[in-house]
């Protein structure tokens, strides 16, 4: 038995690696994706979330993506300083995460007057 037969779907996540990759305004968040408006200082919940994608089925935090009621993307929000976010969250991963997941941190430009916003590209666990 597949799991076909049991109704289940198993659309792959895909990485945002690039600015073609972004969602556009008005798409929902999924199990693959994460929307976050603005960084978060705690490393707890970067952590959280980290590995809460790492146990399921991979995915992605969007910094920089603001939500609309219903989980839609409502608009992008420029991170002030990308590069620093990144390391932050680079960081955090490396000191809290055990097992350490795989993670790519790309910083890609959102807007024509160079804005990013930071894509946390978390493969699955394997096992899971």
């Amino acid at each position: 038995m597949s799991l076909f037969d049991w109704g289940v779907t198993t659309t792959m996540w895909k990485s945002i690696d690039s600015r073609n990759d972004l969602p556009s305004i008005g798409d929902p968040e999924t199990l693959y994706l994460d929307f976050k408006a603005a960084p978060t200082d705690s490393a707890f919940e970067i952590g959280k979330d980290v590995a809460a994608m790492a146990n399921a089925s991979g995915g992605t935090l969007l910094v920089g993506a603001a939500e609309a009621s219903g989980g839609r993307l409502k608009q992008y929000v420029p991170l002030k300083d990308a590069a620093a976010t990144e390391k932050f969250y680079e960081n955090v991963i490396r000191d809290r995460c055990r097992p350490r997941p795989t993670v790519t941190l790309n910083i890609v430009e959102c807007d024509d007057s160079g804005g990013a916003v930071l894509a946390v590209n978390v493969q699955p666990f394997p096992g899971q």
